[in-house]
């Protein structure tokens, strides 16, 4: 076990058409970025997006891909 990580997930793109938004992750395990962490760590990156990008009604469809595999879709209307 290593008593120091980085951080090896990475936001390689992100797609915004209307109310769908592709979020293009990648897992670096061998050339992880970022500072380390005394501690072991889950992988965690967060996406900010500007709310204007956005239809004002109706629902946005959010796709995670990690290492080009769907993994996660979420759906919200954003209020």
């Amino acid at each position: 076990m290593v008593s120091c990580k980085r951080d090896p997930l990475s936001v390689v793109d992100v797609k915004i058409d209307g109310g769908h938004v592709v979020v293009d992750l990648e897992l670096n395990e061998e050339g992880p970025k970022g500072r380390e962490y005394p501690y072991l760590f889950a992988p965690m990156t967060m996406v900010a997006l500007d709310r204007s990008r956005f239809p004002v009604n109706g629902s946005v469809l959010f796709e995670f891909v990690l290492d080009n595999e769907l993994q996660l879709t979420v759906q919200d209307d954003l209020r």
